[in-house]
């Protein structure tokens, strides 16, 4: 089975501890007081993972600006590694907690972004931001 997401979004503030998800305030708009201007935000979900296998995880922050056919890469986490090779389950799979920050980003202009979580080398789920200026 391929890595799945059963459910991401966008929070103000998200922990993962102990396989744990906590977060606070989804989001999908960020208003910044002035543009070029900077925010943080974190990516939250449960991950479905085949056991057995040790997975690298990233995520990678987008944006599409107009006149743009395609997104232009502003981040990439650096990958984190999630080991079940030893884990025992009835079913085979895994659930997993994600929690990814992304600390004083610098949006140059306000427009649609898009964070793409992606295991290894595939993306499994993409979240849409969009970023306005108040």
């Amino acid at each position: 089975m391929p890595p799945k997401i059963e459910f991401a979004f966008l929070a103000e503030y998200a922990l993962s501890t102990n396989n744990r998800l906590s977060a606070m305030m989804s989001l999908d708009r960020l208003v910044l007081p002035e543009i070029p201007g900077v925010a943080s935000f974190y990516v939250a979900g449960i991950l479905l993972l085949e056991v057995g296998a040790i997975y690298s995880v990233s995520t990678t922050l987008l944006v599409k600006t107009a006149g743009e056919s395609s997104p232009k890469q502003l981040i990439k986490t650096i990958p984190g590694r999630i080991n079940i090779r030893d884990i025992r389950t009835e079913s085979g799979i895994s659930r997993r907690a994600l929690a990814v920050p992304f600390h004083n980003i610098l949006f140059e202009q306000p427009g649609e972004y898009m964070v793409e979580i992606v295991v290894d080398d595939l993306c499994v789920h993409t979240l849409a931001l969009e970023i306005e200026q108040k």
